[in-house]
């Protein structure tokens, strides 16, 4: 017989299912920023960031309160869904794209100006462009997609900016020579 427990009225049922989040250009608002550095050294803002209205609105957050619920039943601790969060470096020939991103935060929300504390950005808006990618399961080596923010739009262009297509995992050259071999039938 299966030991039901004892909070086993209170335990929330959960069918397995799972919302993914499309590719498109969605109002996003930050949730958290801070500076670090990259694995090469270099400065890098981090924003963690969430859908802030339409279908999708709270998405990461929900995402993270359920990982988080989990996680805690085992003693762990939840990280922020990565696809949450948005990496720039800020320095050198990267500066340009640093402030296209900070211009961009800048327009979408009317008085505000970056004065360099990433911390005054918690709250503010942005239009972020989530493009699908392929990744190689680290599980099975299967091909998988995901949805991450390819780059930052003001809010204003969001109706107009175009989703790019998905970005393919480029092949090997062995795959490459697999798949260019003609069958004589």
């Amino acid at each position: 017989m299966i030991n039901l427990g004892a909070d086993w009225a209170n335990v929330k049922a959960d069918d397995g299912s799972f919302k993914s989040l499309p590719a498109g250009v969605y109002k996003c608002v930050v949730k958290q920023a801070s500076v670090k550095q990259s694995k090469k050294g270099q400065e890098m803002l981090v924003i963690c960031f969430d859908i802030a209205e339409g279908e999708y609105a709270t998405y990461f957050m929900d995402l993270y309160a359920k990982r988080h619920e989990e996680a805690a039943q085992k003693g762990e601790t939840a990280k922020y869904p990565n696809n949450g969060c948005f990496y720039q470096l800020t320095e050198g020939d990267f500066r340009p794209r640093f402030k296209h991103l900070i211009n961009s935060i800048e327009e979408s929300n009317p008085g505000f100006t970056f004065t360099g504390d990433e911390k005054t950005l918690v709250g503010k808006f942005f239009g972020g462009v989530m493009r699908e990618e392929e990744y190689e399961s680290q599980r099975d080596g299967s091909i998988k997609t995901t949805v991450r923010c390819d780059r930052v739009v003001p809010v204003s262009k969001i109706e107009t900016t175009k989703v790019p297509d998905c970005k393919r995992l480029k092949k090997s050259a062995e795959q490459q020579a697999v798949e260019s071999v003609t069958i004589p039938f």
